[in-house]
């Protein structure tokens, strides 16, 4: 499985903020990318998950 490291970015006016999760990399190991999430300045802004892509291909 691989696992996408992502941050929540908000963009536009404060009127119309859109939130979008942005990914930054991926990786095999979700231990690793959790560890390198919570050393991030805010790990709240930040998630680990399974990747889309792989998860398409395993319900194709």
């Amino acid at each position: 499985m691989i696992y996408a490291l992502e941050h929540l970015t908000i963009q536009g006016p404060k009127h119309s903020q859109r939130r979008q999760w942005k990914q930054y990399a991926f990786c095999a190991n979700k231990a690793l990318l959790e560890r390198i999430r919570l050393k991030q300045p805010h790990p709240e802004e930040w998630r680990v998950r399974l990747s889309v892509q792989q998860s398409k291909k395993k319900a194709a």
